[in-house]
């Protein structure tokens, strides 16, 4: 099964840049321009990874990351910016965030590579969520019949 990806900058040659690259890996990749259009493909569809610049018209990268969490809490997060680093998003999200992107782009293999990695660590994820879950719903069962 194909990894999907969401690539949200308002740099048009980005988001073509970063969309050819993962396509010709065999992602499918949606874009958008801005949060807005990325809350809007977040609600149509299911990513493994949202690939996002912080500093955007209308909705920036920074309101986007808990908007795009709470619609999709398994999803994984790589942050563009050409801010060096990414302290002043909250500690909370830190968790989602599996890498840092700065732009420009010196070495589209570095960009492969930590888009590996997270898809990587968003695969994991899930398969530790779905084995949990599994858990769970074992225990409740049995529970439940400690009532007889």
């Amino acid at each position: 099964m194909s990894s999907t990806i969401l690539v949200v900058d308002d740099d048009n040659t980005v988001r073509s840049l970063l969309q050819e690259v993962f396509e010709a890996e065999g992602w499918a990749v949606k874009t958008a321009a801005d949060g807005m259009e990325a809350l809007v493909a977040l609600k149509m569809g299911r990513f493994d990874l949202m690939v996002t610049d912080l500093h955007m018209p209308r909705l920036d990268g920074y309101k986007l990351i808990p908007h795009a969490l709470n619609t999709s809490p398994e999803m994984s997060i790589l942050v563009l910016s050409a801010d060096s680093s990414i302290s002043s998003i909250g500690e909370i999200y830190r968790h989602a965030i599996k890498g840092f992107l700065p732009k420009p782009f010196k070495d589209v293999r570095v960009v492969l590579e930590k888009t590996r990695q997270a898809l990587e660590l968003s695969r994991s994820h899930k398969s530790l969520a779905e084995k949990l879950a599994r858990a769970e719903a074992a225990i409740a069962q049995v529970s439940s019949g400690d009532d007889d």
